[in-house]
């Protein structure tokens, strides 16, 4: 008979014993078995291990070295991948360099590092991990912590701007909760760069650095819907996609229905512009007017969607166009002729569209005596998206820590690194 293969736990325990770790009933006193994973309670640090040689690689570091002449502590751990000690120990320890105004990156600090994995006998994270995995955490656990203090209460809000050394204009916002008990803790809520310091930057600031707490009592009180789409003013279909958001959702926004929870009723405006405007809206009772638009516009985004994408054929986006004026032409209402007929007149404007409709006709088979060679207009674009995606490249390359380029290199740059993207 051919010989059993032996499992990995086996095998992993023949090896165990040539390096004198003993093995009691399936549980290793220096090491956890899960699937090819080991972990090291020593090092509390799990690694890949298929090999026998991966395990003496392991024992011959000095992390493990030092380790294994400190006394063993108990290491309660579900899964490898969800060591909810190790992820505790990170992020305290973001928080403490924070607190301590300690940049990551002295975690590379031999002498320093050393120190802590000698009096901790842990392995120290290094500066991308805490930066990548923990510093979110430990906002959101920050932002808890003021919202709990605040609490119901009313708060006093106060707002500056400064220059930082990088000459960008930097605002803080600063929130205290207003008691006749005792004086509130400034906390700071918002630190934001502006483009420049005015009336309108400041007060957009003020209404976005605010917008999380009003994020926090929607989310409550309407678990299960999603946040509204965020409209883009450069993209006009996003308008149309919220707008249908708030048609679907109208009632439930303003008031949910199995809670029976006012929503944005009980926002306090505190001369927020935008939350006054939507209250307005609500008491207007303007659910109608976003349902006409659903349902004769909805088409628009869709369209728009699609006539951005890369290497569509002509007949595609003109027949796309062509959908799209004749719902306009058939849907009642003065809106949708007004948008008919602004539509059509900036078609009737533009003499390159005439010409593309013959060409148009010429693809799908309708000849007529034309010289044109419209064999080559197969995939002609319609728009201007390609430009728009170029000056994303733009924003890409020439970011606040490149700003010696010429204009004549930065031309260069840009046609190599967006040609790049093609090849």
């Amino acid at each position: 008979m051919p010989k059993e293969k032996n499992n990995f736990e086996n095998k992993v325990s023949l090896w165990l014993k040539k390096f004198g770790s003993s093995y009691d009933n399936g549980t290793y006193q220096v090491f956890d078995t899960q699937k090819e994973m080991l972990f090291c309670k020593s090092c509390v640090k799990s690694f890949l291990c298929k090999k026998v040689t991966h395990l003496e690689q392991h024992e011959k570091t000095s992390v493990h070295q030092r380790c294994i002449k400190k006394p063993m502590k108990q290491c309660l751990i579900n899964t490898l991948n969800s060591d909810n000690a190790k992820d505790q120990f990170n992020r305290d320890l973001c928080n403490a360099l924070v607190a301590a105004n300690i940049p990551w990156n002295k975690l590379k600090c031999p002498t320093f590092k050393n120190f802590l994995e000698r009096y901790y006998s842990r392995h120290m994270p290094n500066e991308s991990t805490i930066r990548k995995n923990y510093l979110v955490s430990c906002y959101n656990e920050a932002i808890n912590n003021i919202q709990r203090s605040i609490g119901e209460h009313d708060v006093c809000v106060i707002v500056d701007e400064t220059t930082d050394f990088t000459g960008r204009y930097v605002a803080n916002l600063i929130v205290s909760k207003l008691s006749c008990h005792e004086a509130g803790s400034p906390y700071l809520l918002a630190s934001k760069s502006l483009e420049r310091t005015n009336h309108l930057t400041v007060s957009r600031f003020v209404n976005e650095s605010l917008a999380p707490l009003r994020v926090q009592v929607y989310r409550e009180k309407l678990p299960d819907l999603p946040l509204p789409p965020e409209p883009i003013l450069t993209r006009w279909g996003t308008w149309i996609e919220s707008t249908i958001f708030y048609a679907d959702n109208f009632e439930n926004i303003k008031k949910n229905t199995v809670s029976k929870f006012y929503v944005v009723m009980d926002f306090a405006a505190d001369g927020s512009d935008s939350i006054e405007k939507a209250q307005n809206i609500y008491k207007n009772n303007k659910f109608n007017e976003l349902q006409y638009i659903k349902v004769y516009f909805s088409i628009l985004p869709t369209s728009l969607k699609k006539l951005e994408e890369i290497g569509l054929p002509l007949t595609e986006s003109l027949q796309i166009i062509e959908n799209v004026k004749q719902s306009l032409k058939v849907a009642p209402g003065e809106v949708s002729k007004t948008a008919y007929e602004k539509l059509q007149g900036t078609l009737l404007k533009n003499p390159g569209y005439e010409k593309l409709s013959e060409i148009y006709n010429l693809l799908n088979g309708e000849f007529v005596d034309s010289n044109i060679n419209f064999s080559v207009f197969k995939y002609a674009p319609i728009t201007s998206c390609d430009v728009k995606r170029s000056f994303s490249s733009l924003k890409n390359v020439l970011t606040e820590k490149r700003t010696n380029f010429t204009m004549e290199n930065l031309e260069k740059y840009l046609v190599c690194y967006a040609s790049a993207k093609y090849q």
